[in-house]
């Protein structure tokens, strides 16, 4: 839920932003002064397109469906992916659900025959 909470205020926050044209001068290490736009800091992604291909990505490196993967961490079972693939995997997860994606779309997309574990 927190991960949902944080993308939701994100996409409220690139909301608001979005178009304004603020410049922000910085001097760097070496004195030298340089300019940043809030273009050059905030990155605006179609949901849930982007979390899709992000959990697709995934589904592809570990060869494994991201249902199942729910199913196991929910079971306790300890997994070989680092901890903050991991944290990103579930974060692309929640996204997706939260921005309505088809939960089948992943499993098509890869060809992935695991039987569709429903998780409440």
């Amino acid at each position: 839920m927190k991960h949902i909470i944080k993308g939701i205020i994100y996409l409220n926050l690139v909301k608001i932003l979005k178009g304004i044209k603020t410049v922000v001068i910085i001097l760097n290490g070496r004195n030298k002064m340089e300019e940043l736009t809030l273009d050059s800091m905030i990155k605006v992604v179609q949901q849930p397109e982007h979390s899709k291909q992000k959990l697709i990505a995934y589904q592809k490196k570990y060869e494994i469906d991201t249902v199942k993967l729910v199913g196991l961490l929910k079971e306790g079972i300890p997994l070989p992916i680092s901890e903050q693939e991991l944290r990103d995997w579930q974060f692309q997860w929640d996204m997706f659900l939260a921005t309505d994606g088809e939960i089948l779309e992943l499993l098509e997309e890869d060809g992935f025959d695991t039987p569709l574990l429903l998780t409440a």
